[in-house]
């Protein structure tokens, strides 16, 4: 008889099945059965107590079948104890194969997501999903399945995302990396950073540019065209991107004091990536429009930048099908396309540090901002480590014996 048939409420058949369960614990523990002690489970829905033995479901008539069963082999015979323990069976899996965990969507949660993906097939190409499969470990089908959203999710969920199993403006670049964003890109920066000699940089010029030319050599081995550098009167910040003329402007104000503490310098680095981030992001959204067809002049005079920039991006599109074109699409939607009217609300008078936070092409750099300094603070954790295991040197110089 299966667990459930035979009970004549539904509490009973949840107490056999907890018992089952208590069951095969103490058996796999002992490695045989042990007594049919008795015990008793309070339902909170019937309010009362039901005597049930650990190794027997609720006292029920047996059919004919199940008392000749019960007689040939009870339980705690000599049969049963002669047989061979049984090993617990290893975590996740099974005689006949895994068991099957709840992920962290509901059936709700993957309908939406379904939903989701099937309104944006443009942008989610089999290919493009078979880029996002192999990035969350699962087989590269092509199609959305129940077992690649769940993995999506568990992927947002790790990373502090909301998790949905939808790749939208957040996740997906978190997830596509790319660029600046690489994390030997960024372990590289970090590394240049710490080797700047700060006390021989006296000016706001000599800073900004020593910054500047750091960060462009990593835009240069991404691909994406270098940024001239500007000082500018920019108040309390300490930079901005303008892609008018292609450059990272550096705050005047911030960059004139006589010395720099160690937390402005960070917070200079921080700031040089972030407005580089945008950069990377405009040339991404002119790759974009290459990709459609778009020439370098239609591009220059849609996105605002030097024609030198557009006819870069001409030579190196990013076309239809891949996980990439997705990412930038995101980006030109939010600041030329259908989210501009929101854009231009979140960065004006009437909007909110938050909604300009939330702004595809910021919520991104920010991201960015936020991976150097944790890579910076482990870079800085290593090299004490580092330094704590060196022997200590007296400083003294062992004269060598003349002969």
């Amino acid at each position: 008889m299966g667990i459930g048939e035979g009970f004549s409420t539904g509490c009973e058949i949840v107490s056999a099945m907890l018992l089952e369960i208590a069951r095969q614990l103490v058996r796999f523990e002992n490695g045989a059965s042990c007594g049919a002690d008795l015990t008793f489970v309070y339902c909170l829905v019937c309010q009362k107590n039901t005597q049930m033995s650990l190794f027997q479901s609720p006292q029920k008539k047996m059919e004919p079948v199940q008392k000749a069963a019960a007689v040939a082999n009870p339980v705690g015979s000599e049969a049963e104890k002669s047989a061979p323990a049984k090993s617990p069976p290893k975590f996740g899996f099974t005689d006949t194969g895994p068991i099957q965990q709840k992920g962290l969507l509901s059936e709700a949660q993957i309908a939406s997501s379904k939903s989701f993906y099937a309104s944006n097939k443009a942008d989610f190409s089999p290919d493009v999903i078979r880029e996002i499969q192999a990035k969350v470990g699962v087989a590269q089908t092509g199609s959305m399945e129940d077992s690649t959203l769940q993995a999506i999710a568990k992927f947002q969920q790790g990373a502090g995302l909301t998790a949905d199993g939808k790749l939208g403006s957040k996740s997906l670049p978190k997830l596509m990396t790319h660029g600046l964003a690489n994390d030997s890109t960024q372990k590289d920066y970090v590394a240049d950073y710490l080797g700047i000699p700060w006390s021989s940089l006296k000016t706001a010029s000599e800073r900004g540019s020593k910054m500047v030319e750091l960060i462009n050599k990593q835009l240069k081995l991404a691909g994406v065209p270098e940024c001239g550098v500007r000082v500018e009167d920019l108040g309390d910040d300490s930079g901005q991107f303008d892609f008018g003329p292609w450059s990272i402007l550096v705050g005047n104000d911030f960059l004139s004091k006589d010395t720099l503490t160690r937390k402005e310098q960070d917070d200079f680095a921080n700031t040089v990536i972030h407005e580089a981030r945008h950069a990377e992001q405009w040339f991404n959204m002119a790759q974009l429009l290459a990709g459609r067809g778009k020439t370098a002049r239609q591009i220059s005079d849609e996105l605002g930048i030097p024609l030198k920039i557009a006819k870069a991006a001409v030579l190196n599109p990013i076309k239809a099908g891949q996980a990439k074109s997705a990412v930038a699409k995101n980006w030109y939607e939010s600041v030329y396309g259908s989210g501009s009217d929101h854009r231009e609300v979140a960065l004006g008078d009437k909007g909110t540090y938050e909604d300009y936070r939330n702004l595809p092409e910021e919520s991104d750099a920010w991201r960015v901002g936020d991976e150097f300094d944790a890579k910076l603070k482990e870079r800085r954790t290593e090299d004490k480590k580092k330094d704590a295991v060196k022997p200590a040197s007296t400083g003294k110089k062992v004269k060598e014996k003349k002969e």
